[in-house]
């Protein structure tokens, strides 16, 4: 306002009962505003600190989470390097080496063309579906048929073995051994080995992996780190 407007009002304001109160309305009106905007802002501002801090919670539980897998992964990384002959339980050694011989499975497909009977295009059947137990049934028929076949005594080996009837498999890996002249040798010396490994023939497993170990075999490095790391 202009000097001489502000005079003439502030004259008629103490003159005027009604432009009084009208003024007094409206100074109340603006604080009712402004408290509710600020009553607003103050609500804003909670809900914007309140979800910073669930972020920053949860940005902080992320840096933890990754840092401890990270210290986790260094604590193993380092036991391998400082510790490389530290002993481990037969399990420990089973679950680290064990896996079926490629060359076995591969052999499959080959062997259902050469063997055209019913019971072993079944029992390959059943092999590749991870039926294994019906697998079994039929190799087991086919090898009265064909007794000594090595090739079939090693599938029913692997069988026993996907069924973790770790020495029923075992007893199949050694009809192979015993055969004496074919592919399967090599494997089959091996996941013997392992087998005894798993059922605690501590001994045999022993006398089986120095004897890898002491080959030409494609195992023969595995075998020497394992009887290194084998308990007592």
């Amino acid at each position: 306002m202009e000097p001489a407007e502000k005079a003439w009002f502030e004259k008629e304001l103490s003159g005027n009962a009604n432009l009084k109160e009208e003024l007094n309305l409206r100074r109340k009106t603006n604080e009712i505003l402004l408290n509710s905007d600020l009553q607003n802002l103050r609500s804003k501002l909670t809900r914007i600190s309140a979800e910073h801090s669930r972020k920053s919670s949860k940005h902080v539980q992320h840096k933890v989470l990754k840092y401890a897998a990270m210290i986790a992964i260094l604590v193993i990384t380092g036991s391998a390097i400082y510790f490389p002959n530290r002993k481990l339980s037969n399990e420990e050694l089973f679950n680290q080496y064990f896996s079926i011989a490629p060359v076995a499975t591969e052999s499959v497909s080959r062997s259902a063309e050469a063997y055209p009977e019913n019971d072993f295009i079944l029992a390959v059947d059943n092999y590749r579906n991870g039926d294994y137990e019906s697998a079994i049934d039929h190799f087991m028929q086919y090898t009265l048929l064909n007794q000594g076949d090595p090739e079939l005594y090693m599938m029913i080996g692997n069988s026993y073995a996907e069924m973790e009837k770790y020495r029923e498999a075992g007893s199949n890996y050694r009809k192979v051994i015993d055969h004496n002249n074919n592919l399967y040798i090599e494997d089959a010396n091996w996941l013997l080995g392992l087998c005894y490994l798993k059922t605690e023939d501590n001994d045999k497993a022993r006398q089986q992996m120095v004897l890898i170990a002491s080959s030409d075999s494609r195992y023969s490095k595995d075998a020497e780190v394992i009887v290194k790391r084998m308990k007592k």
